[in-house]
C-alpha cells in the first residue's frame, strides 16, 4: 500500500481574503484528510497564531507560512519564523502600504458611483489584512452595492464581477 500524506500550504482565513477561522479552517481540513497544512494569510501571521491549538488537537502538521503582497506579484513563505521581529515589522508595513492600495480602489469605485469606503470595509473584516477581495466580498455583503453591481453588469457570478470591477485597478 502506497504511503501518501495529503497537504495543503496555501490558504487563506479571516485575517487574509479567506472565509474560514483559523481554528474552523483546521477542523475542514482535517475532515478531507489534509495531514499538512501552512496558513498563507496575506502579510499577516495572525491566523497561525489562532490556529496553533486546533491543529495540535487534530494531529495536523501546521507549518508557519505567509503570502506577501507585492506590488507585482504573491510570494509565498514556508517555514518561517512567526516569531521574527523584523518579519513582523516588515508585514506590518505591507500591511499598510496595502491599505492605501484600497483607498486608491475604493476611490475609483465611488467615482464608478459604488457606495463602498473604509468604513464598510473594517466592518466587514474587522480582523483582515485588506485587499481587493475583502472590497468585493464587502461589496457583494452590501445591498445597495450589491444591487448597482447587477444593475450594471447582470446577473454575473462573483469571479467575473471580481474580474470587471477590479481587472485595471492598481
Amino acid at each position: 500500500m502506497e504511503n501518501k500524506k495529503y497537504i495543503d500550504w496555501h490558504t487563506h482565513t479571516i485575517y487574509s481574503d479567506g472565509l474560514d477561522s483559523p481554528a474552523g479552517l483546521v477542523r475542514n481540513s482535517r475532515l478531507l484528510g489534509i495531514q499538512s497544512l501552512a496558513i498563507t494569510d496575506h502579510d499577516i501571521l495572525a491566523g497561525y497564531w489562532e490556529a496553533l491549538l486546533e491543529a495540535d488537537k487534530g494531529g495536523i502538521e501546521l507549518v508557519p507560512g505567509v503570502e506577501i503582497s507585492t506590488e507585482v506579484y504573491h510570494i509565498l513563505g514556508f517555514g518561517i519564523d512567526p516569531k521574527n521581529p523584523e518579519l513582523n515589522r516588515f508585514l506590518d508595513k505591507v500591511q499598510g502600504l496595502q491599505a492605501k492600495i484600497c483607498e486608491r480602489r475604493m476611490e475609483k469605485l465611488q467615482a464608478a458611483g459604488f457606495s463602498i469606503d473604509m468604513k464598510k470595509l473594517k466592518a466587514a473584516f474587522p480582523k483582515s489584512r485588506l485587499g481587493k477581495y475583502n472590497i468585493l466580498l464587502a461589496m457583494l455583503r452590501d445591498a445597495e452595492c450589491a444591487e448597482k453591481i447587477i444593475r450594471k453588469y447582470g446577473n454575473i457570478p462573483s469571479d467575473e464581477a471580481f474580474r470587471l470591477l477590479f481587472g485595471n485597478t492598481e
